[in-house]
This record gives C-alpha cells, sequence and structure tokens, in this order.
C-alpha cells in the first residue's frame, strides 16, 4: 500500500508544468548574449550593404563594358543585405516584448525612418544624379528619362531598397493584433481594431502584384516610388505575422486560465519565455527558408518533375531547368530572396530579448549613424555611378581659353563705355 502512493506521489511530482502555472518565481538563468541592441547594429550594417546594392545595381547598367563586375558585386552583398529586416525586426519585437517601447512610439519610430530613407533617396538621385546631368545634357527632361530608362532596362524594372517600409508594415500589423485600447474599441468593438491588421497585409500583397506585374512588363513603376516598395520577400512578412499570433495565443492561454493580463506581462520578461521565444523563432525562420525556396522552385522550374520520373536531371544544369522569364517574375515577387534565412537561427539562439542596457543614448545614435553612412553610400556612390556612364569628355584647356577670350571681351567692352 505504502509502495502504492510513493508512486502515486512520484508520477504527481512528475507532473509537467503547464506555461499558464510559469512565473518568475521558477525563472530560468540562462540569457543569449546577444541583445536587441546588438541585432539592432547587425541590422543597420546590413540596411547600409543594401543601398551599396542599389548602386551597385544601377552602375552595372551604366556601362556595358563594367555590368559583370558590378552585377557580380551586387549580388554578393544582397546576400548580407537581405538579413537587414530580420535582424531589425527582432530587435523591434524585443524592445516591445521588454517594455522598452510602446507600439505607438516603435510605429512613429519605424515610419519616421522610412521617410528619412525616402528623403535621403530623393536627395542622393534627384538632386546630385540628376543635378550632375543634367548639367551634362542641358535640355529639359532628357536627364531624367535617361535615368529612368537606365533603371527599367533592368530585368524587373524597379530596384527596393527601403526596409523600413516592411518594418512600419510589421510594427502596425503587431499593433493592430495585439494594442489593448484603454478608451476607443472596448468590448466587442475591439474586434475592428484587430481587422484593421489586414490593412498591411494588403498592402504587402499590393506591392508583390504590382512589382510581378512590373517585371512581365505589363505595369510600370515610376522612380519616385521606389521607396514606398516592400522590399523583403513574403516568407520574411509571413515570419513576423506568425511571431505576432505566436504572442497572442499565449496570451490568450494565459488569460484563458484565470490569469491577469499583468501576471503574463511578468511572465513575457522572463529568461524561459524568452528562450522559449528564441527556439520558436529559430525553428520557424528554418522552415520560412526552406519553404521559400521550394515556393520559388514550384514557380520558376518547368517539367521538373516528369525529368525526375524519367531520370533525366542528373544529364542537365539547373539554368536548363529554370524558365528564365519565370524566374525573374518569382524573384520580383520576393520568392527565392529568403533563402538567407536559413543563416539566422544560429543568431536568434543566442539572442535575448530580456537582455537590456541601462544607456539609452546608444539606441538613439544607432540609426542616427545608420542614416548618416547610407547617405554617405548614395553620395560616393552616385560619384562612381556618374564616373563610368559613358558620357562625352569635356577638355578643360579649351574650357579655359574660353574663359580667357570672355575675360578680354569683357575688359573690352568696359574700356568702350
Amino acid at each position: 500500500m505504502e509502495n502504492t502512493q510513493q508512486a502515486t506521489t512520484g508520477k504527481a511530482k512528475r507532473r509537467r508544468v503547464r506555461l499558464y502555472e510559469r512565473g518568475t518565481h521558477d525563472d530560468i538563468k540562462y540569457r543569449g548574449p546577444l541583445s536587441y541592441r546588438a541585432f539592432q547594429i547587425i541590422g543597420w550594417i546590413c540596411l547600409v550593404i543594401t543601398q551599396a546594392v542599389v548602386l551597385a545595381t544601377m552602375a552595372s547598367k551604366a556601362n556595358p563594358d563594367t555590368a559583370n563586375h558590378y552585377a557580380l558585386m551586387a549580388e554578393g552583398l544582397s546576400w548580407i543585405g537581405a538579413m537587414s529586416l530580420p535582424f531589425l525586426l527582432l530587435a523591434s519585437f524585443a524592445t516591445m516584448l521588454n517594455h522598452n517601447t510602446s507600439y505607438l512610439m516603435q510605429l512613429v519610430k519605424n515610419f519616421a525612418l522610412m521617410l528619412a530613407l525616402a528623403a535621403v533617396f530623393y536627395i542622393g538621385i534627384y538632386h546630385f544624379v540628376l543635378g550632375s546631368l543634367s548639367a551634362l545634357d542641358p535640355e529639359p527632361g532628357r536627364a531624367e528619362r535617361f535615368l529612368e530608362d537606365m533603371i527599367h532596362s533592368s530585368g524587373t524594372g524597379f530596384i527596393a531598397f527601403n526596409v523600413f517600409v516592411d518594418l512600419f508594415l510589421c510594427t502596425l500589423f503587431l499593433f493592430f493584433l495585439c494594442y489593448r485600447p484603454k478608451k476607443l474599441f472596448q468590448g466587442k468593438w475591439v474586434i475592428l481594431l484587430r481587422l484593421c491588421a489586414l490593412l498591411p497585409v494588403a498592402y504587402e500583397l499590393g506591392c508583390i502584384w504590382w512589382k510581378w506585374y512590373s517585371a512581365k512588363g505589363i505595369a510600370h513603376i515610376p522612380v519616385h516610388a521606389f521607396p514606398f516598395l516592400t522590399v523583403k520577400p513574403p516568407m520574411t512578412f509571413l515570419v513576423f505575422i506568425v511571431l505576432a499570433i505566436y504572442i497572442k495565443v499565449r496570451e490568450r492561454h494565459f488569460l484563458k486560465h484565470g490569469k491577469t493580463y499583468e501576471e503574463y506581462q511578468a511572465f513575457l520578461g522572463t529568461n524561459r519565455n524568452s528562450l522559449h521565444f528564441a527556439v520558436f523563432a529559430a525553428v520557424l525562420l528554418l522552415i520560412a527558408g526552406l519553404l521559400d525556396l521550394l515556393f520559388f522552385l514550384d514557380i520558376a522550374a518547368y517539367e521538373v518533375l516528369e525529368m525526375l520520373k524519367l531520370d533525366k536531371l542528373s544529364n542537365i544544369t539547373l539554368t536548363q531547368i529554370l524558365d528564365p522569364k519565370l524566374v525573374l517574375g518569382a524573384t520580383a515577387m520576393g520568392f527565392g530572396n529568403a533563402i538567407q534565412l536559413l543563416l539566422m537561427p544560429p543568431f536568434v539562439l543566442l539572442f535575448s530579448y530580456t537582455r537590456t542596457h541601462k544607456n539609452k543614448l546608444i539606441d538613439i545614435f544607432i540609426p542616427i549613424v545608420g542614416i548618416v553612412l547610407i547617405l554617405l553610400v548614395y553620395l560616393q556612390g552616385g560619384y562612381q555611378v556618374i564616373r563610368i556612364m559613358p558620357l562625352p569628355k569635356i577638355n578643360l584647356d579649351e574650357i579655359t581659353t574660353l574663359l580667357k577670350q570672355v575675360k578680354v571681351v569683357v575688359a573690352g567692352l568696359s574700356l568702350v563705355k
């Protein structure tokens, strides 16, 4: 009888503790060494590299003699630049989960950065590049037509670079899904606020559609719209949506079992939940990267199944399997560009959103330094693009002689007076 009671007691002790029973009282000690600030710095470095990719792409179209060199440079740098959004997204998630910033503040910050990067683009392209080209060719409108033709001669017909469009849309989705209104949208009316989460999804889908038709040559995307196109692959946006839903489902699970919202907020600040989030995000990024590769092949490949059935796949190359037009369309929509997500899980497993810093001034200076670096990249890159253009050369000696002649004429006229 005693043995039976002991066995029963042992089983009771081994009962798995439910998630809603966890809290600050039984937290774990492990915290990943990488904080939100580390991810912000890495994300901004990748973002600066993304702008270098934009200019390298333009340079590859500026001169046929150097096209291959700059095209290879753009392709190589794009692998690093593509990871800017995942790093910045996770950094934004961290600041909101550890209550360093509110949803509204994060929205305002990302919206301001989106406009700032758009302003840098307009200043760099319309003022410096077009201004320089207009000085060489004074005919009105010709410089702008030349720039548009150069950009639209690329396969997709557009250049997407403003990662803060994606970041703003993701933060807006999280705001509509998780924000707890204090005055408006009370009671059952909160469903209207939740339904607004479909708006950033609709914008994302609209950009995908526009880029797809641009790559097919049906739609024309003007240069001034480039700063407001979504940049990152649909899979990256989907990862953020799933992470936001993951947070919301855990919250509902807590509240369903009698816990308060304040208790759930306390649980969000635990190292245990931080580790849960990191593991879930790492697995999700791995799955998203693999699915992106599969979707890309599904859109771009033709007759692959037949070749597999006939065992002919080993005798041909990948370029023979993939239809170039379909590859271009799939790339324009963003598929095939999230394969870099497969590189993210090791970083994410070392990430902890509960790790904070006392000196908050550094967080303010990170985007400022990033914007300055991007501006410098555009200035130097625009200068290099103009240098490699096959423009007519100017003989400075002839200009000097002409100026001397003008000076003599002006002096003669002054003596006559």
